[in-house]
């Protein structure tokens, strides 16, 4: 565990800080968060999460607390106490406490996952969606419990009973097909930051990619398959559970190596 958080703009030690038993994100899950990924002490799109943040906090009616306006600043004050370059950041936001309704935010550090190809299973999902998916909140029930579902693997691809594609638990999926990149699109999906990237410069990285509608059928015609999250980027498949043909492959590859050479280009302040 690393030893400081920040909590309504002030560092305070973990120890030293105590739960909020009142508040509401605690009681009832009513609150948003950003996971970002920190790389050499530089926070990756972070102006990106940061208007997901607020946008969500808005349309879930929780008004933006003044201390959050030096967000810059208080990452990298975080990052140096904890004295870890390299590292995950995650970013709450809620609604306070339920009596005086006054928003209340922390953030802290954590270590980073590993990285490692993944392998997946393909499940119709439990619970019907709703537009509050598209939404990054607190409430984290309904992936949790997908998630538990599939415990042999590393996570789940999620459709509806129409058979409609959407994303696996953690991550949003891209499919390979004839050499082109397709991601699900969909009202109920969360925009996530990295599959926004790929969707606004698919140039970039030298291949055309499309958002559409798509079904659980077309993991029959796929290629390759990727998925995207913030922590991992470009996170390559090792096994899709029920369709053996179906893993990363060249062209998932080639995604992945441009990517990451994209992060490393610190150009990504530019993107949002």
């Amino acid at each position: 565990m690393y030893p400081w958080i920040i909590a309504d703009g002030q560092l305070f030690n973990v120890q030293a800080v105590k739960m909020p038993w009142q508040d509401q994100g605690v009681l009832y899950g009513y609150g948003v968060f950003e996971t970002i990924l920190v790389k050499q002490s530089r926070p990756i799109f972070l102006k990106a999460h940061v208007d997901r943040l607020k946008y969500s906090a808005g349309q879930l009616g929780i008004p933006l607390p003044d201390s959050l306006a030096d967000l810059d600043q208080a990452v990298q004050s975080l990052v140096i106490a904890n004295q870890s370059p390299d590292v995950v950041l995650n970013i709450y936001l809620t609604g306070g406490d339920r009596d005086s309704n006054s928003p209340r935010w922390w953030m802290g550090v954590r270590k980073l996952p590993d990285d490692h190809p993944l392998s997946i299973t393909v499940q119709k999902e439990q619970f019907a969606r709703t537009l509050l998916d598209r939404f990054k909140s607190m409430s984290y029930l309904k992936p949790i419990l997908e998630k538990k579902r599939a415990s042999d693997f590393d996570d789940v691809l999620l459709y509806g009973k129409s058979g409609r594609l959407y994303e696996t638990t953690m991550a949003s999926v891209f499919l390979v097909m004839d050499k082109i990149i397709f991601t699900p699109k969909s009202l109920f999906v969360l925009p996530g930051i990295v599959r926004k990237c790929l969707l606004k410069k698919g140039a970039y990285f030298g291949f055309e990619i499309i958002e559409k509608p798509l079904f659980q059928a077309d993991l029959q015609n796929a290629d390759e398959i990727f998925l995207t999250n913030s922590l991992k980027g470009i996170a390559l498949i090792s096994q899709t559970n029920g369709y053996p043909h179906l893993k990363s492959g060249p062209i998932s590859h080639s995604i992945k190596k441009a990517y990451d050479l994209f992060l490393e280009s610190d150009n990504t302040g530019a993107f949002s």
